[in-house]
């Protein structure tokens, strides 16, 4: 008796439709899921022979499509529910990194698809540049004495003697300077990159301070809530 197939997610544009289907595994317990291409145009006949790759899940087969095709330009039909918060997880982060506008029909027809809300919220972005302040070290050493006070040491003429001594840096403006790039640790040196990854300066570590602030932008980012009851 032939298996029959199940899908478990659908959707489509004006030339191809895009299924993920399921069939049970041959003398073995779960199932085995593929992608499946249907052409609606005679110009992507050829796609369809494509679609032979198994997987173990629902979610393998789903990676697969999210590293294949633009999937969130298409127009979903239908999605297994217990599949829906992987796809809205992944849908958010496909519309996130694109520079495409997503419409308001689209929107909607995900939401219903999906059972989600779609909302944006601002958030900082971090750019992976630094603002990094250089600050010159300077060694001071200071001396604490205690006074004598014996008869002995003030016949000597030896009034005061060394109790402690103390040693600290200080920062100083001599040599200090402001820079924006990136930042690396290699051994005692310290090594500051442009934008370009090109280098810059190569400090001692010993010799300077620095005070690394990520440099962010505010930005417009896609997120999800569920409404399903």
């Amino acid at each position: 008796m032939e298996k029959q197939q199940v899908t478990s997610f659908e959707m489509h544009n004006n030339e191809i439709i895009v299924a993920i289907k399921c069939l049970e595994k041959e003398n073995e317990v779960g199932f085995d899921y593929f992608l499946e291409f249907t052409p609606i145009s005679n110009e992507l006949e050829k796609i369809a022979t494509d679609q032979n790759q198994m997987h173990d899940s629902f979610y393998g087969a789903f990676d697969e499509l999210n590293e294949r095709f633009p999937w969130h330009d298409f127009q979903p039909v239908d999605i297994d529910e217990d599949f829906s918060e992987y796809v809205a997880d992944l849908l958010v982060e496909k519309i996130n990194d694109s520079n495409r506008l997503f419409r308001n029909a689209q929107k909607k027809e995900f939401e219903e698809i999906l059972g989600i809300h779609l909302k944006t919220r601002e958030v900082e972005v971090k750019t992976g540049i630094f603002s990094i302040d250089v600050e010159s070290l300077n060694k001071v050493t200071e001396y604490d004495y205690q006074e004598f006070v014996d008869s002995y040491a003030q016949e000597i003429g030896q009034k005061f003697k060394l109790q402690s001594t103390v040693e600290r840096w200080e920062t100083f403006n001599a040599e200090s300077f402001e820079f924006v790039g990136n930042i690396e640790i290699a051994g005692n040196s310290v090594i500051l990159k442009d934008s370009d990854n090109d280098i810059r300066y190569i400090l001692a570590a010993d010799k300077y301070k620095f005070t690394v602030d990520p440099l962010t932008y505010s930005a417009e980012k896609w997120e999800w809530v569920s409404v399903r009851k």
